[in-house]
C-alpha cells in the first residue's frame, strides 16, 4: 500500500489562505481511484483545487499533498466545481 501525506496544520484565522500552489492527489470512491491536483490554496476549513475532470468527481473526497509524514489526507466535501478546479471543505 502506498503511503499518502498528510494536509499540513497551519497556525492563524482560519480563513487565511496561504497562496502558493503546491502538488497534491485526490482519493475518492473509498480510496480505489486517485487523480493528481494542484493546491491553489488552502485554509484551516478548506482549499481551491485544480483539477482534470472536476466535473467528474465525486462529491466526497481525501486531499493528500506530496511530501510531509505519513499521516492520512484530509476527507473534503465538494462545495462548487467548475471545468478544472474545484472548491472544498474539510471535514
Amino acid at each position: 500500500m502506498q503511503h499518502v501525506q498528510p494536509v499540513e496544520t497551519f497556525t492563524g484565522a482560519p480563513s487565511a489562505a496561504l497562496p502558493r500552489t503546491r502538488q497534491a492527489r485526490l482519493a475518492y470512491d473509498n480510496g480505489t481511484a486517485v487523480t493528481s491536483c494542484v493546491v491553489g490554496d488552502i485554509t484551516g476549513t478548506g482549499a481551491r483545487l485544480k483539477v482534470e475532470g472536476a466535473l467528474r468527481l465525486p462529491g466526497r473526497v481525501t486531499l493528500l499533498l506530496e511530501g510531509g509524514t505519513d499521516r492520512p489526507g484530509r476527507a473534503a466535501t465538494v462545495l462548487w466545481r467548475s471545468f478544472d478546479e474545484l472548491g472544498v471543505a474539510f471535514d
